[in-house]
């Protein structure tokens, strides 16, 4: 199974990065919309990187356990920060209205929650043995 994963994210960063290029040269796309396409795309490698690592470093020594708890944080906690990528590029204003700022906040009080639920295990979580 893990292969198979290996192969969808290598094959996933490579259409990501295709869609950055082709974001970069569209010239009906404004400046704020491309950056918000390549921040979205940047993430969702990011996302697809970090599964890799959890996968990777799952049952190994104890000592990478802390790696296996960083990568699924951050998997777990940028997930939604992609839909507020596109929600600023499809947003016409050029300044960022108090709605899409509350959004933003909401998105670092679920990283604060998330981090707090770790050693709870809420969401998720990583045995002792880096399981």
């Amino acid at each position: 199974m893990n292969g198979y994963f290996y192969i969808l994210t290598t094959i996933d960063i490579f259409v990501l990065c295709f869609m950055c290029v082709l974001t970069r040269l569209s010239e009906s796309l404004n400046k704020k919309q491309k950056r918000g396409f390549l921040l979205a795309f940047g993430l969702i490698a990011l996302i697809s990187l970090l599964e890799v690592v959890t996968l990777k470093v799952d049952g190994l020594p104890k000592k990478f356990r802390w790696l296996n708890i960083v990568s699924n944080y951050l998997g777990f906690g940028l997930t939604p920060s992609v839909c507020i990528c596109l929600v600023y590029v499809l947003d016409k204003k050029t300044k960022l209205r108090w709605e899409f700022k509350l959004a933003i906040l909401c998105e670092i009080v679920y990283l604060l929650i998330l981090a707090i639920s770790i050693p709870s295990g809420l969401v998720f979580s990583v045995s002792q043995e880096n399981i």
